[in-house]
């Protein structure tokens, strides 16, 4: 029974020798694979930090270039209020420039139109006149030459009374 026992007994030291063996491997691949893991979750963790790194680093381009382009924003706004101002000012200007021209320029047409007026006026008064003075002249025209007539009638009468 020895025999049967002690080939037992080596079979399940040989069985518990395999078993440790697997278990070492095991054990072996089971660190690998936690080094492998550990590994990796430091590589990903570097990763990510670098990621996290240049995010932040991106963001913070971002913002100054969306801080800058405010900046030139703000300031092509204002160069184009002032430029606006400084066309309202001018139009301004050109409309009150306008305004005194158009005053001028009536004021010029009244005066042109007063002295047309007084000059129709004054010319109406010299024709009247002129028209008084040619119905006068008329009448001793007329005069004159009934008195015309009437001598030559004398002179005719006379010279018909001396023929007789």
């Amino acid at each position: 029974m020895t025999n049967g026992n002690g080939d037992r007994l080596d079979r399940i030291e040989r069985i518990l020798e395999q078993a440790a063996k697997r278990q070492e491997q095991f054990e072996a691949e089971e660190a690998k694979r936690q080094a492998a893991a550990a590994m990796r979750q430091e590589q990903f963790e570097e990763q990510a930090a670098m990621r996290q790194e240049q995010f932040e680093a991106e963001a913070a381009k971002r913002q100054a270039a969306a801080a800058m382009r405010q900046e030139q924003f703000q300031e092509e706004a204002a160069k184009r209020q002032a430029e606006e101002a400084m066309r309202q000012e001018a139009a301004v200007r050109r409309q009150e420039q306008f305004e005194e021209q158009i005053s001028r320029i009536q004021g010029e047409m009244a005066a042109r139109q007063q002295y047309h007026d007084e000059a129709f006026e004054w010319n109406d008064a010299e024709i009247r006149r002129i028209l008084e003075a040619q119905a006068v002249d008329g009448e001793h025209i007329r005069a004159l030459v009934r008195i015309a007539e009437l001598h030559h009638l004398r002179l005719e009468g006379l010279e018909g009374g001396e023929s007789a």
